[in-house]
């Protein structure tokens, strides 16, 4: 009885990640001004093994300009960095918590600010640590990237527009390995 609730229980908590992804496969990531910036997110691996000190990650964001004029990608700030617990693979149970984090700046040091012109694409790395108290219980984990940008094109009040914002979400597992 208590192996097929616990069955039940990981099938409903899939099922709502599922139903999720697929109504928002963006994950929210919503530039402040009609998608004029979009900004991806990816991480160069999907699964970490629990149990680390803490984990250093070169991750990037694809930063693409999908409007008439330059942006500027303030890219010389470092990025704040969220995660949040989805669930908990050994106790099924959703993982209540999150962190906030402040990444290095540029995955080689310190980088400048960028402008990205109509139409242009840029990959921009970034190193992030991911902490031990994240890898210390296994479960998914949604990770996501602020950035600040700015147009070329002025608002009526005569001041740049803000098209800051945040990344896509991006799931990742912390996991028991056999080879540690």
């Amino acid at each position: 009885m208590r192996q097929t609730k616990t069955k039940s229980s990981l099938f409903f908590v899939l099922l709502v990640i599922f139903v999720a992804l697929l109504t928002n496969p963006m994950g929210g990531a919503q530039s402040s001004n009609s998608q004029e910036l979009i900004a991806a997110l990816s991480l160069p691996t999907e699964t970490l093994c629990m149990g680390a000190t803490s984990r250093d990650i070169d991750a990037a964001i694809a930063f693409t300009n999908r409007s008439g004029t330059d942006i500027l990608l303030q890219t010389s700030g470092g990025r704040s960095l969220t995660v949040l617990g989805l669930f908990g693979t050994h106790t099924l149970k959703p993982l209540l918590s999150s962190w906030m984090s402040m990444s290095d700046q540029a995955a080689k040091g310190t980088s400048p600010d960028s402008v990205l012109h109509p139409g242009e694409t840029i990959n921009y790395p970034f190193h992030l640590r991911l902490s031990a108290e994240l890898l210390a219980e296994p479960g998914f984990y949604k990770v996501q990237a602020s950035y600040d940008a700015l147009s070329s094109k002025s608002s009526s009040t005569g001041n740049p527009i803000d098209l800051s914002g945040r990344t896509n979400w991006v799931i990742l597992q912390v996991r028991e390995c056999s080879n540690q």
